[in-house]
């Protein structure tokens, strides 16, 4: 098994150029209508195990079930058949799920037991499309580079260093969240970690109106943050 997200293949046939929600190429993090850098997979046609990986990712929705979750499997297999070809398709599908697996054990505790697939599949079944979506994305990072920061963690992001917005503008004032969403980011923004969620008040409540606010925290972007069991006072009222 492949154990390294990083380790690129022989050349593939040529793929389509494929962009997830935050219009980023998820070969080399290139933004929409840039062209990709020169190392990008889908101008070298080296694929690795970490663009099957994202790939699934930004067609998540392709694969829901029916019921409830999503085919994981279906979505991974599907990647790696559109970026490999049929031929390698589950060799390249199945280290993917393998990786997965290893994320979803060592950063949300997820029991390996009875299997490596069922592992995978329990978990899709009751994700939601960001915390599926962030999974993938945190599996297909390099070992070391994987966010600290989860869903449902409070944090205070310290005026001056965030950014925010596609021209990364600097945030000014500090402001305290319960996250409800965060990714590493990948590509030339390695580094960094998008991340959204609720402001808190004073005493670590949730204001009225349920406002919510996001920062792109880390690499080049700067972003200061730290942990708080509940939000100092002079962040009472910040918008």
């Amino acid at each position: 098994m492949n154990t390294n997200p990083a380790a690129t293949s022989a050349p593939a046939h040529r793929a389509p150029v494929c962009y997830d929600a935050s219009g980023e190429c998820v070969g080399c993090g290139g933004s929409f209508g840039q062209p990709c850098e020169r190392h990008c997979p889908y101008r070298t046609g080296r694929f690795d195990t970490a663009t099957v990986l994202r790939l699934a990712g930004a067609r998540l929705d392709n694969h829901r079930n029916t019921g409830i979750g999503f085919d994981v499997w279906g979505a991974l297999y599907a990647a790696a058949r559109a970026l490999f070809g049929p031929s390698e398709a589950r060799h390249q599908s199945t280290d993917a799920q393998h990786l997965l697996a290893a994320h979803l054990a060592t950063r949300c505790g997820v029991s390996l037991e009875p299997s490596v697939a069922m592992a995978v599949h329990r978990y899709a079944l009751l994700a939601d499309t960001e915390e599926m979506t962030s999974a993938l994305y945190g599996a297909a990072l390099p070992p070391g580079q994987a966010s600290d920061i989860r869903v449902g963690h409070r944090i205070t992001i310290h005026g001056g260093q965030g950014a925010r917005g596609a021209r990364d503008e600097l945030l000014t004032r500090t402001f305290a969240i319960e996250v409800t969403y965060a990714r590493a980011v990948f590509g030339r923004a390695a580094g960094r970690v998008d991340v959204c969620g609720i402001v808190l008040t004073n005493s670590g409540g949730f204001r009225k109106d349920c406002p919510s606010r996001g920062a792109s925290i880390g690499g080049e972007a700067g972003g200061e943050w730290s942990a708080l069991r509940s939000a100092p006072a002079e962040l009472a009222g910040q918008p």
